[in-house]
């Protein structure tokens, strides 16, 4: 059996290092990393059936939410074993968006010792070798518990410490969208403007077979 503790652990502390080691990614280029709002509950908040990519709600009246991190448009061949981004909102107590809590949905993850403050980043992992995920569909990575108190929209960013937003897929290879154009990086706004779904400005990955995979490496 593969250590996939380590193999997580070791693309892990390749994107939490200011450098990274992985080689390109090959099928991940139009993956997205977004936000999704939804109710309050008191329920399991990870067992949340998440909408389609093109209707995610991006925005919402003054009020508590939760508010789901996700990576979608992702190869359903190659998967998503990693992401590491940013957030930003109003810090300020009782201004804008306060965050509550972080619920992680994955398998591991590697905050910055703030997060989820704002302009702080993390890292989260998907077990490599037992619970990779294929798209294209949306994929929650965790769940932030909110209460935006005036307008003020909540953004995902370049991870400070390296300003960027990489996608890591099952072969371990991966890709920065952060500079992709239209925006691959999603934001979601409380009491004024509309937000940011990446998933309505970026065409769906075309599924993609292991036979085209390997005709890669030959």
């Amino acid at each position: 059996m593969r250590n996939w503790i380590g193999i997580a652990l070791s693309v892990a502390t390749a994107l939490v290092g200011t450098g990274t080691s992985a080689m390109a990614a090959i099928g991940n280029e139009d993956a997205v990393v977004a936000l999704h709002i939804a109710p309050a509950s008191q329920k399991t908040v990870c067992d949340y059936a998440m909408p389609a990519c093109n209707q995610v709600t991006t925005s919402a009246p003054l009020g508590n939410y939760n508010v789901y991190l996700f990576v979608a448009n992702h190869s359903d061949s190659l998967g998503t074993t990693g992401i590491s981004l940013g957030i930003d909102y109003d810090g300020t107590p009782g201004s804008g968006v306060d965050v509550y809590s972080w619920t992680l949905c994955s398998d591991l993850d590697f905050p910055n010792d703030g997060w989820p403050e704002p302009n702080q980043g993390n890292v989260v992992l998907w077990l490599h070798d037992t619970n990779c995920q294929y798209g294209p569909a949306p994929v929650a990575g965790g769940v932030f518990s909110v209460t935006a108190y005036s307008p003020d929209c909540f953004s995902v960013i370049p991870r400070p410490v390296d300003n960027a937003v990489y996608v890591v897929d099952c072969l371990l290879a991966q890709i920065d969208i952060s500079k992709s154009s239209p925006s691959h990086l999603g934001y979601v706004c409380f009491g004024a403007g509309e937000g940011y779904n990446p998933c309505s400005v970026i065409v769906a990955v075309q599924p993609t077979t292991w036979g085209n995979i390997k005709t890669l490496y030959q």
